[in-house]
């Protein structure tokens, strides 16, 4: 395999690819590279997608690796905004293999009680879809501005998800309830085992393989009709009260308890607020191939 990497300089003055900060120029640029190396299976070095629309040079990407004329791969960094926007699927569509997920910069002020907690959801979804569509993530806990009871709501989120790749590292000095953050994301760290914790799809019904007990013990769990519509619906945040417009007749109390028992099973994570999220990733391609997973 042929290594091309982009200078580092280029890399933080926020260019886009090979130092060029037109997405159409450097995709060109990129192809003509795959041409003059004679090559059909080429790292291609980083990319940063953070500073420009980066949807016009992905889906050129994405074409070229449909095209079938050429193999490569991509390292690239982004904000949380931006890889949400773009979706999992489509940077791993355009070869971006690994990910360097920047914490967020600023942003807008705070409007509900749980903005620190969902936000936190949102971005742990995103780390495990990612993970799902075999792209290594790189990502910083950065909880700027949290409160010390807002920092201990998330400390107490973590354990749900050791299954999920942890992030590197905790930024600058921790004090107060930030200590505790610091010793959770260490647990995690420690404790990590991936791909313990999934989930497939048949028709009208979704199956939990639980492989996180000591010993390779696995659990199956099967929710079928409107549990299994609840279960997928969760895969972001939402309170009870809006899940149980998915279940129509049942009612709110018996979605909730229905619920809980799935938090109780840690299949599930619920927030103090009172924020669901389903907690399995979806199984990885390979094994959805082999079990007809659609």
């Amino acid at each position: 395999m042929t290594t091309v990497t982009a200078t580092s300089a280029a890399v933080r003055s926020g260019q886009v690819l090979f130092g060029h900060p037109d997405a159409s120029t450097a995709v060109s640029l990129l192809l003509e590279r795959l041409r003059t190396l004679g090559s059909t299976e080429v790292e291609l070095g980083y990319m940063d997608i953070g500073q420009h629309d980066p949807m016009p040079a992905l889906e050129e990407l994405a074409a070229v690796r449909r095209s079938h004329l050429y193999g490569f791969r991509l390292s690239c960094q982004t904000n949380a905004a931006t890889a949400h926007h773009v979706g999992a699927s489509r940077l791993r569509a355009a070869g971006i293999y690994r990910l360097d997920l920047l914490p967020g910069i600023g942003g807008p002020a705070r409007t509900r009680e749980d903005e620190v907690e969902s936000t936190f959801l949102s971005d742990i979804a995103l780390v495990g879809t990612l993970h799902e569509q075999g792209v290594g993530v790189t990502w910083l806990l950065a909880l700027s501005g949290a409160s010390d009871d807002e920092v201990l709501a998330v400390s107490h989120l973590l354990p749900y998800f050791h299954h999920i790749p942890p992030p590197v590292a905790m930024p600058g000095d921790q004090v107060g309830q930030g200590k505790h953050l610091s010793q959770a994301v260490e647990d995690w760290r420690r404790l990590h085992q991936p791909n313990t914790l999934t989930y497939g799809r048949g028709p009208g019904f979704v199956r939990i393989f639980d492989r996180r007990a000591v010993g390779e013990v696995v659990t199956f769990v099967t929710l079928e009709g409107p549990q299994a519509e609840l279960f997928l619906a969760a895969r972001t945040a939402a309170p009870a009260h809006d899940l149980a417009l998915l279940a129509v007749g049942v009612g709110v109390p018996r979605v909730r308890r229905f619920l809980d028992v799935l938090v109780e099973r840690r299949l599930m994570c619920r927030t103090k607020s009172g924020l669901y999220q389903s907690v399995a990733t979806r199984r990885r391609m390979e094994e959805r191939w082999v079990e007809g997973d659609g």
